[in-house]
């Protein structure tokens, strides 16, 4: 029964392979372009439960620039308006952020830092080893298919929930 399903299990892990491939590749391969930029607001990122403010903590501070390209650092308020920001030639994610007195680079949480590239990184790696299952195990059984689909499911769910929640 699951034979008919593999191939459509190596398409779409392929694409999730190839796609986080593009997105390492223009992280680290391709090189940066840097761009000063003004932040002109920003909003802060708590977490913790109740409804009033009291009850949560901050967990981070998203800011928005004045050349659109927001960004969120974690429990660090950047004081300064002018920065400097370094930025990935495809995707243009942001990978530092720099102030004449201080670089925000280890503290940034949007794009592909923080816990968003963790994930990913985790995801690409479950989706290799779900690639390698699929192509030479010829007695897979129906738990490992399953478990399989819904190991890289699962992440591909977090990671875009956590995307969501930093950018």
């Amino acid at each position: 029964m699951i034979e008919k399903h593999i191939k459509n299990a190596t398409t779409a892990l392929s694409f999730i392979f190839l796609t986080i491939s593009l997105l390492l590749a223009d992280l680290w391969v391709l090189p940066q372009k840097t761009l000063g930029d003004e932040i002109v607001a920003y909003r802060v990122i708590y977490t913790g439960k109740g409804a009033t403010k009291s009850l949560k903590t901050v967990e981070g501070y998203h800011y928005y620039t004045q050349k659109n390209h927001p960004f969120s650092t974690e429990k660090a308020f950047v004081e300064e308006s002018d920065i400097t920001l370094s930025l990935t030639p495809i995707f243009s994610f942001i990978t530092q952020v720099k102030t004449d007195k201080k670089d925000y680079s280890d503290l940034l949480i949007s794009d592909l830092n923080g816990i968003v590239f963790m994930l990913l990184f985790l995801l690409y790696l479950s989706s290799i080893i779900g690639l390698l299952y699929l192509k030479w195990d010829k007695n897979m059984t129906k738990n490992r298919f399953y478990n399989i689909l819904l190991i890289n499911g699962f992440m591909l769910i977090i990671t875009f929930f956590m995307h969501l929640t930093y950018n």
